[in-house]
C-alpha cells in the first residue's frame, strides 16, 4: 500500500520500474528506488525504500507457528504526501488566517514537527486578533473568545491545548509527534470551518441570524428597493416579516444607528416620516423611501 494524492488515501499500486542498491560491508542494508502507478486513479508517482537489515528481527506468524525475519522498512513517496489540504470552502477565511493557515499545511508535508506546532498557535492568534479578542496574551485572548460567545468552553479548552503544545515547540524546541499534529489539525479545521465557512454557507441556503450593523443597512437598502420612492413606511414593512425576524435580538441597537446616520446624511435611501404611538406608548418611526 502507498498513500495517494490524487486518491487521498493509502491504495495498492503497480511498481513500474525499480533500482536496487545493497550493502553488506560495515552495515548490512538495501535502498530502492521505484516507479510507481496508483491501482485507483493509475497516477504515477515515485517511492524510495530503505530496508535496515542489520535492524532485522524474528517474528512468529500467529498462524503458521514458524518464525520470519521482518526487516523495518523506511518509505518516502514523491511528491510527499499531502494528508492535510485546504478544506472546502477555504475562500471565506480571513486573508490574515488563511495564510497562516496554508504555510501549516505545507510544513506539515514536509513533515517540519516543529514549525507546524509553531504555525497552529498562530493560527490561534490570527483568529483572536480577527474575532476582537486580543486580551494580553493568548491565554487571556482565548478566554475572552469563550466569553464572548465565539466558543463553547470544550472548545476552548482544546484551543489551550493547542497553546500549550505551540509553546513547546516555539519556547523549548520541543517536537511535537505526529499523532498530536493529526488532532492538532483536525482541531484547527474545526474552528475554521465552524467559524467562517458554516456560516457563510449557511447564508446562502437559510434565515440566519444578523449579528452586525452592515449586514442589516445593506439589507435595508436591498428592501428599500421593492417599495416606490415616497412611499412612508415603518421599518417592519420595509423589510417584511423574514428579515424582520433575523434581526429583533439587534432591533433597537440597529434602528439607534440606521436613525442617527439619516440624521447625520450619511445614509441617504431612507427619511424620517411621521411617528405613531402604539398600544402600549412605545412609538413607531416611519420612513419615507427616498431612492
Amino acid at each position: 500500500m502507498n498513500f495517494c494524492n490524487q486518491c487521498n488515501r493509502e491504495t495498492n499500486y503497480t511498481v513500474l520500474e525499480t533500482y536496487k542498491e545493497q550493502y553488506f560491508d560495515e552495515y548490512r542494508c538495501e535502498s530502492q528506488w521505484h516507479i510507481i502507478k496508483c491501482g485507483g486513479c493509475n497516477t504515477v508517482s515515485f517511492r524510495s525504500e530503505f530496508h535496515d537489515i542489520e535492524s532485522g528481527y524474528p517474528v512468529r506468524d500467529p498462524y503458521s507457528g514458524q518464525e520470519e525475519w521482518e526487516v523495518p522498512i523506511t518509505v518516502e513517496t514523491f511528491p510527499k504526501a499531502q494528508k492535510f489540504r485546504l478544506i472546502e470552502g477555504s475562500e471565506h477565511i480571513p486573508d490574515a488566517i488563511y495564510k497562516a493557515y496554508k504555510q501549516t499545511l505545507s510544513a506539515y508535508k514536509e513533515e517540519a514537527t516543529i514549525l507546524v506546532g509553531i504555525g497552529c498557535r498562530a493560527i490561534i492568534e490570527a483568529i483572536c486578533t480577527d474575532q476582537s479578542a486580543n486580551e494580553g496574551n493568548l491565554e487571556q485572548s482565548i478566554d475572552k473568545m469563550s466569553s464572548k460567545g465565539v466558543l463553547s468552553k470544550q472548545d476552548a479548552n482544546l484551543l489551550h491545548s493547542i497553546r500549550f503544545l505551540g509553546n513547546d515547540a516555539a519556547h523549548e524546541i520541543k517536537e511535537p509527534s505526529l499523532e498530536q499534529l493529526n488532532v492538532t489539525l483536525k482541531i484547527v479545521e474545526h474552528l475554521l470551518y465552524s467559524l467562517y465557512i458554516l456560516p457563510k454557507n449557511a447564508e446562502k441556503i437559510m434565515d440566519t441570524i444578523i449579528d452586525s450593523y452592515g449586514e442589516f443597512e445593506y439589507l435595508v437598502s436591498v428592501c428599500t428597493r421593492k417599495s416606490n420612492p415616497g412611499q412612508e413606511l415603518p421599518l417592519k414593512d420595509i423589510l417584511g416579516k423574514k428579515v424582520m425576524r433575523r434581526i429583533m435580538r439587534n432591533l433597537e441597537k440597529f434602528q439607534t444607528e440606521l436613525n442617527r446616520r439619516i440624521a447625520e446624511g450619511t445614509y441617504t435611501k431612507l427619511a424620517f416620516g411621521k411617528t405613531e404611538e402604539g398600544r402600549k406608548g412605545q412609538k413607531f418611526q416611519y420612513y419615507i423611501i427616498s431612492h
